[in-house]
């Protein structure tokens, strides 16, 4: 999606948040907690899909409060940008090292098996995500590799997958 795009995606979601709260702006009731629970019963239309959303009366009363103490309501009703937007998660140099010799080691184990065995050898709060680590490795050009057989059967096997169309279910 284009910046310009994300922004009006934004504006609308600004927008329905103000037009759920901008009465009580305008005119605030005795009653704030049965204005909120009023407007919790409402449905409303989602900003970009055809269907109906519902709020919570801690969500529109979140929403109230945030946008009393703004200036400009509207933009303080808007959906934030992620601080890490654009940028990537990265492996610390140690972390990236062990995984190039665990890689170099076993070129033929899953990025999950990979990553558990990389999390065990990491400090608890430091143990990457199986994301990081699959993204990491696929920036690297490290893919699973599978290995030769060995065995007279698994050579067997092998010639036999070729030769035939090999079906999960027979009949």
């Amino acid at each position: 999606m284009t910046e310009k795009n994300t922004s009006s995606v934004q504006l609308k979601w600004a927008r329905l948040r103000f037009s759920v709260v901008g009465p009580l702006l305008a005119c605030p009731p005795d009653n704030l907690a049965a204005a909120f629970a009023e407007l919790a019963n409402k449905e409303w239309k989602h900003p970009t899909q055809d269907r109906v959303l519902k709020f919570g009366c801690s969500t529109i009363e979140r929403w109230y409060y945030q946008s009393l103490r703004s200036h400009n309501p509207i933009e303080s009703l808007g959906r934030r940008i992620r601080s890490d937007v654009g940028s990537r998660r990265r492996l610390s140099a140690e972390l990236s090292a062990k995984l190039h010799r665990q890689y170099q080691l076993y070129p033929n184990w899953s990025y999950l098996l990979h990553c558990d065995n990389l999390r065990v050898q990491a400090k608890p709060h430091k143990a990457p995500s199986y994301q990081t680590v699959r993204r990491h490795m696929q920036a690297k050009g490290w893919i699973k590799s599978l290995r030769a057989p060995k065995t007279a059967g698994e050579i067997r096997a092998r010639d036999h997958l070729e030769k035939y169309e090999v079906r999960s279910y027979e009949m």
